[in-house]
């Protein structure tokens, strides 16, 4: 093994642990703010998991468990050996010179065939550690959302303060209609599809993979948008001024519409994408 290797494979170890530092320390600063302000709610717990699961899988591949910087290097060497033993002996003194002529050829297009590879790898790399973080965060938000929208959704409402008998108090009023149960089914199994499917490109980096996991995602959040917009499990009429109910309304139905377009031209350019990909392998 190579200085270089061995200082690639350094680098990265020394940059999960300082992942690892700051995510301890972040998530204990966010523990203290959570414990002074909104300690009833453990808000900082989805944190502490979401990220926790991008530091461990940074963890998992910088020390080698779940895949090794130096896979190119095996495969060319297994690959080097395969082809030392498949050659054929000389027979003769010109059989000799023609074989030594080919292997010198063989041994510059692998030089070659290496630096390019190990280019490549450094170039993936680094934009695999950005779709590590980008998995990381999706599979942080669905967490986020599949809680919230389980325990906490009548937190979503219109708040408003009023006093009785001189006591104030707040009070609140759900946006959210009994409609929701309708939209919590497909909504809960989108995320937990979005879960999965984060975890298994975290651990499976390939294109194909990721395209059709992201076109079945988009297909699953296409079809909570639009049973969102049909269900509309939503009631404004509870916030006192008419005309910003009605606008509310308005604007969250165009919300949805918009997203759904966004969720239509994602599935189509990436079935083209998939499918150009497929034909130009076969």
């Amino acid at each position: 093994m190579e200085d270089n290797d061995l200082r690639k494979i350094a680098r990265r170890r020394v940059g999960s642990k300082r992942h690892a530092a700051v995510y301890v320390v972040v998530i204990l600063f966010l523990g203290l703010i959570n414990l002074f302000t909104f300690r009833h709610f453990p808000w900082f717990l989805f944190c502490a998991a979401g990220w926790g699961i991008g530091v461990l899988f940074h963890l998992l591949f910088a020390y080698g468990f779940m895949g090794d910087a130096l896979n190119i290097e095996r495969e060319f060497q297994r690959l080097k050996r395969k082809m030392s033993k498949t050659a054929e002996k000389p027979e003769n003194k010109d059989e000799q010179y023609r074989r030594s002529d080919f292997e010198e050829r063989v041994e510059h297009f692998a030089s070659s065939a290496r630096q390019v590879g190990q280019r490549a790898d450094a170039y993936f790399q680094s934009t695999k550690e950005g779709r590590l973080v980008s998995c990381s965060v999706a599979i942080a938000w669905s967490i986020i959302v599949l809680i919230f929208f389980h325990f906490f959704r009548h937190y979503i409402a219109y708040y408003h303060y009023e006093t009785i008998n001189q006591v104030g108090r707040w009070v609140r009023e759900p946006l959210l209609t009994e409609n929701f149960h309708a939209v919590l089914p497909i909504l809960t199994l989108t995320l937990m599809l979005s879960i999965v499917g984060n975890c298994i490109l975290i651990i499976f980096d390939r294109y194909l993979l990721r395209q059709a996991i992201s076109i079945i995602l988009n297909v699953f959040g296409l079809a909570t948008v639009l049973t969102f917009l049909f269900v509309f499990p939503f009631n404004f009429t509870v916030i006192p001024i008419p005309f910003a109910a009605h606008i509310l309304s308005f604007v969250v139905a165009l919300a949805f519409i918009g997203i759904s377009i966004g969720f239509i031209v994602g599935i189509v350019v990436k079935a083209v994408r998939l499918t150009v990909t497929l034909v130009r392998g076969i």
